[in-house]
């Protein structure tokens, strides 16, 4: 295939075709023989594949191909590029939860701050339950990076990285953080983690127990949809309602039987969850029940018996 004279054609079903170097990022050695032999070092690769005018950059970056990103920095890419959304390989690499390349921007000087929000933020992000393990420690690394690198601490990357300490601090100086929307409320975000303490402090500091996100999902959805009894509990002796419908029409009783959590079913018909709430499917939350033998215990708790 090379040297390769002219860029590569357009495929067929739209977009180009990425250069080799682009599937070489991985492997050094194979990238630099690549360059040496005309491959673009500066081509930008589009949403067919993907992208959004991201560089070989970017793409070393997010995939935590430390020895390419040297190679390409030591070519003369520029550090804080962006691709078309304003992204820059830091952020690339914040996001994918990349290890190295995060430690290797930051050592190289990279910028922290951009149009796209707290760094710290997005790269904790997701860390709620329910994440691979390897995935989840990938991502506290990159935090304590990032921490270690002066950024300061958010209450939501404070409660990704279970710093109790850290949230009590935050929330006390800024009592005001506890009923913020962006977009997503404190109190939802914290049913997502695993720390029953995160919904103590932010409803003692005046969250709305029933503060719902974009799709309109209460903190009582979340409990319910993680099977979490001590925190369907707590909410429900804060008031929350019982049986309040997201926009797809699910309750948290819907959630409790479609993910198989009986205990939190029975707290919540107990509470007085409507039984016979329809979603917008027009299912039940009994139809959502899987075949077997925990589908016969749900058909006893929502037949009214115990």
């Amino acid at each position: 295939l090379l040297p390769r004279k002219n860029p590569p054609e357009p495929l067929p079903f739209g977009g180009p075709q990425p250069t080799l170097a682009y599937f070489a990022i991985a492997h050094a050695d194979t990238l630099a023989f690549l360059l040496e032999q005309g491959e673009a070092i500066d081509a930008r690769f589009e949403p067919m594949w993907a992208e959004s005018g991201a560089t070989l950059l970017h793409v070393a970056a997010r995939s935590d191909a430390v020895a390419s990103l040297e190679l390409l920095l030591q070519k003369g890419l520029p550090i804080d590029s962006t691709d078309a959304l304003g992204g820059t390989p830091l952020l690339h690499a914040v996001r994918a939860g990349a290890v190295g390349t995060t430690r290797e921007l930051l050592r190289r000087g990279a910028k922290t701050a951009g149009p796209w929000g707290d760094l710290l933020t997005l790269g904790t992000h997701g860390m709620q339950r329910g994440i691979e393990p390897n995935e989840r420690e990938r991502r506290r690394q990159v935090g304590e990076l990032l921490l270690a690198h002066g950024l300061p601490i958010t209450l939501d990357a404070a409660m990704a990285l279970h710093r109790l300490a850290d949230v009590e601090r935050l929330l006390r100086e800024q009592p005001a953080l506890a009923v913020q929307k962006d977009p997503v409320p404190p109190l939802c975000r914290a049913a997502k983690y695993t720390e029953p303490a995160y919904l103590r402090l932010l409803l003692a500091a005046g969250a709305a127990v029933d503060a719902a996100d974009p799709d309109g999902y209460t903190p009582l959805h979340w409990a319910a949809f993680w099977g979490d009894l001590p925190a369907v509990e707590l909410l429900l002796q804060h008031r929350a309602k019982v049986s309040p419908a997201a926009t797809n029409g699910l309750t948290p009783l819907h959630e409790s039987v479609r993910l198989g959590h009986p205990e939190v079913t029975k707290r919540l018909l107990e509470a007085g969850a409507d039984r016979d709430a329809r979603c917008r499917a027009g299912m039940q939350p009994l139809d959502y029940a899987e075949p077997g033998p925990l589908q016969q215990r749900f058909r006893t708790l929502l037949a009214g018996s115990r």
